[in-house]
């Protein structure tokens, strides 16, 4: 799959990047480093909309991949869950107000339409998917999505300079993965993809760390808060996007159309080494060029690496993935489907 895109590096509100105010595309923020994430490090990134439809190589007949079992779990299994939790992703209506300063809510529904994207997303990687949202998290990520709406921009760290400041907005916006140009429910998807954090894709390792939870969810009708707090094991030993086993072909993509073969797979684990790892990607016997790229540690997982790669992903082949290089083998199969299909 190969989406055209446009990258602006966004340092505080950049000059020349696109306005959200303008129905611009999501301004990726950083995740913070749970480590040091008073002074978290981060590209925040405004991304274009592709201007060409994405190429997904979906098949010639797509309903074949519905018998597939890979990783224990059916093609028709996975399709029947992403298809009934992707069926209502609308956006809730702001109450707030920037002029007075008020960060208003979001309705339950609303926040239950993030939480269970959120939880779509470690299901499919094989971790806890029933985890939930904590009320008093929610009004320090509501109280910063204000912050960045009245700013318009995003940051970890704002000061008491910005427009409807609050401590506990400053609090939730150091803890919490940030999005703008897109309210709370499109986002998740986003963070799956993570663009503009080549160095540590760290939304997408804190929406699968496999210590984390409960959540805050606070949303604008243009930015989104996701307040992420370590919380108790799912058990893992590793997880991996794409996940292993089969995977809905319709998660490589974010609604912007970028994609994860664009901004890499991922194997992220807080109890494997994965410093010294080199991943290799075959498929019906050919091994398939990558590059393994380390990534920071503490965003979500102690360690973590990214694959990247050129090649086209296809619906109805086996992907196979294993990495030298570690104390304790990972070896698991990838199986793209077309969901659309079911």
């Amino acid at each position: 799959m190969r989406i055209a895109i446009s990258t602006c590096i966004v340092l505080s509100l950049a000059v020349g990047c696109s306005d959200p105010r303008r129905g611009a595309p999501n301004l990726d923020a950083g995740s913070f480093d749970a480590a040091n994430f008073d002074a978290a490090n981060f590209d925040a990134a405004s991304i274009d909309a592709p201007t060409s439809p994405t190429d997904m190589n979906v098949g010639v007949d797509a309903s074949r991949d519905l018998g597939l079992v890979v990783g224990g779990r059916s093609a028709a299994e996975v399709c029947s869950r992403w298809n009934a939790d992707r069926a209502n992703l609308s956006e809730g209506t702001w109450n707030g107000s920037v002029a007075t300063c008020n960060p208003g809510d979001m309705d339950a529904a609303w926040r239950g339409r993030v939480m269970r994207q959120v939880n779509l997303y470690r299901w499919l990687s094989g971790l806890s998917d029933t985890l939930n949202h904590d009320a008093a998290l929610d009004s320090r990520s509501q109280q910063a999505a204000l912050m960045m709406t009245a700013q318009m921009g995003i940051s970890h760290t704002p000061d008491s300079s910005w427009p409807c400041y609050t401590a506990e907005g400053a609090d939730a916006a150091g803890h919490s993965n940030l999005a703008g140009g897109n309210a709370s429910v499109a986002s998740i998807a986003s963070y799956m993809v993570d663009g503009g954090n080549a160095t540590t894709l760290g939304h997408r390792r804190w929406i699968l760390s496999n210590t984390v939870g409960p959540f805050g969810i606070g949303s604008t009708d243009l930015y989104s808060v996701l307040y992420v707090v370590n919380g108790a094991s799912s058990g893992a030993a590793y997880a991996a996007w794409p996940s292993t086993g089969v995977m809905p072909i319709q998660a490589w993509t974010d609604s912007w159309g970028r994609s994860i073969d664009e901004t890499g797979w991922s194997v992220q684990s807080n109890s494997i080494d994965l410093s010294g790892a080199t991943a290799i990607v075959t498929t019906d016997g050919e091994t398939l060029a990558t590059t393994t790229t380390h990534l920071l540690p503490n965003y979500g997982s102690s360690f973590a690496i990214s694959i990247m790669h050129t090649w086209e992903v296809e619906a109805g082949r086996v992907y196979h993935v294993s990495l030298t290089g570690v104390s304790s083998p990972i070896e698991y199969d990838v199986a793209p489907v077309n969901c659309a299909a079911l």
